[in-house]
């Protein structure tokens, strides 16, 4: 940008070894430019999703309800505080599912998938983890939500629903110790 613009299109001073997020464009004249005032290249209301739909989104700003998020390049999204598990860092790029789109259409969007999926998911998951580990685990449904996530990365919600599933179908036992494999005959 010519240095006269470069205020305009900055929010915040920029500093050597600071991550900002940026709308690259070209610009009237046919140079490559940025500008970190994302909310003018991005769409305010989100049509044509419905829920459950998986996008692809580039975490942005931390805000008190949670991250704001770029949706499939064009829109923003709100991955609320209840739906972070770990860490989501500015500019990293991750899928995600639209949990709802609001009366005011705008996408509120999750991490996880919806439904059986997620379950599902989280059970294969936990099941693979305890094969790798010799069939057992030191973690049962009263250990800390921080630690099943930063084992298996789900809600402790989402675990204690895959090992019920995993109980139910007879291929772990839950112990005061840890879950632990049924061998099959």
């Amino acid at each position: 940008l010519p240095w006269n613009e470069v205020p305009r299109e900055q929010k915040i001073g920029l500093e050597p070894g600071r991550s900002v997020l940026v709308m690259v464009f070209q610009d009237s004249s046919g140079r490559i430019a940025a500008s970190a005032r994302l909310d003018d290249f991005l769409a305010r209301e989100a049509e044509g999703f419905n829920e459950g739909d998986k996008v692809s989104l580039l975490i942005g700003d931390r805000t008190d309800l949670g991250v704001r998020a770029v949706v499939n390049n064009r829109y923003w999204g709100l991955v609320h505080n209840n739906e972070l598990f770990g860490n989501a860092r500015k500019g990293e790029r991750r899928d995600g599912w639209v949990k709802t789109l609001r009366s005011d259409l705008r996408l509120n969007i999750a991490l996880t998938p919806p439904g059986p999926d997620k379950i599902d998911s989280a059970a294969q998951g936990i099941l693979d983890k305890l094969i790798r580990n010799d069939g057992f685990m030191a973690v049962t449904d009263k250990s800390p939500p921080e630690a099943i996530y930063k084992l298996f990365g789900v809600s402790k919600k989402v675990f204690k629903q895959a090992i019920g599933s995993l109980y139910k179908n007879r291929l772990i036992t839950i112990e005061d110790a840890g879950l632990r494999i049924i061998p099959q005959k």
